[in-house]
């Protein structure tokens, strides 16, 4: 079976190269494309300028309705750049990451896999002595309240960050060069965007270019993106609010207790970065892709 291109079948998430100098090119220019769509449509530099507004005029960081609102924009910018890509350079949503099939296993098995995967990283620096909690912070309509609110900006954290990296850039970058230099580029791309994140450490910054290539990974072997949304949205949502750490380099308020860090060397509590920091985040990746492996059946053509 083959698709457009005349390479293996898209569904079966080979993300093969095309034949031939000039449509390789075409799709190096077509992924670029996409990726300024989507970031204009989705109107960054606009939240970013509200962003501000909103720290200047509040003294403090932007709440969590805005931070919500502000990826709700961001995502919609997405959308419109992937609908253009499905019509204006032949990208089928199955090529994309979107395939219909298996959503609800897809975001059921990456999602436990994210929550469970960092926490057991919360556990071993708790084991050790490394990490230690405030007390729990849940009251009535206030702790619902923040509760839905980070559910909300994680969820769409995901849908943004997967839909723009591995969606149809990692697609049209496939066709051009094949699926593991398209995959390294993706990443690299990725890891540029958390380079301005405050506390960010140089392992965290490698860390984030190892999960990028796992989630490439991920969506190549499961044939969309359902795993790798649902693994970062736990991952994020487990971080900034069920365990109160720091998030490549970021805090949230409003967690449901808020962690310190005890004394004990960066390469393994993270440090500023939080878990992301640590070489106990790479063991995590090391194991997300090998659960992936056993759980996921391998995809064929």
């Amino acid at each position: 079976m083959t698709d457009i291109t005349g390479t293996a079948a898209a569904s079966a998430g080979e993300l093969a190269a095309v034949s031939g100098a000039k449509r390789r090119w075409l799709s190096v220019g077509q992924a670029f494309a996409f990726f300024v769509l989507a970031v204009l449509v989705g109107g960054l530099i606009i939240a970013g300028a509200l962003a501000a507004l909103h720290m200047k005029m509040k003294g403090a960081a932007p709440s969590l309705p805005v931070m919500a609102a502000l990826e709700g924009v961001q995502w919609l910018g997405v959308l419109v750049a992937t609908a253009i890509a499905a019509w204006a350079f032949k990208v089928p949503l199955a090529e994309a990451g979107y395939d219909r099939h298996r959503v609800g296993s897809g975001l059921l098995i990456g999602g436990m896999l994210g929550f469970v995967l960092l926490s057991a990283i919360i556990g071993v620096l708790y084991a050790g002595g490394y990490i230690h909690f405030g007390p729990l912070s849940f009251d009535g309509v206030t702790g619902v309240t923040w509760l839905a609110e980070f559910s909300a900006l994680f969820a769409l954290v995901a849908l943004v960050e997967e839909g723009l990296m591995r969606g149809p850039l990692l697609a049209l970058f496939a066709r051009a060069m094949g699926f593991w230099p398209a995959a390294l580029l993706t990443s690299a791309i990725f890891l540029s965007l958390h380079l301005g994140n405050k506390g960010e450490t140089v392992i965290g910054i490698a860390n984030v270019g190892v999960v990028g290539l796992a989630l490439a990974w991920i969506r190549r072997r499961t044939g969309a993106l359902w795993v790798a949304i649902g693994f970062h949205a736990t991952w994020d949502f487990a971080q900034s609010y069920v365990w109160g750490v720091p998030d490549s380099g970021l805090m949230v308020k409003g967690s449901l207790t808020v962690a310190t860090l005890g004394a004990g060397p960066d390469w393994l509590t993270g440090g500023t970065a939080g878990p992301e920091g640590g070489l106990l985040c790479t063991a995590a990746v090391a194991l997300l892709v090998l659960a992936v492996h056993l759980v996921w059946p391998k995809r064929t053509a």
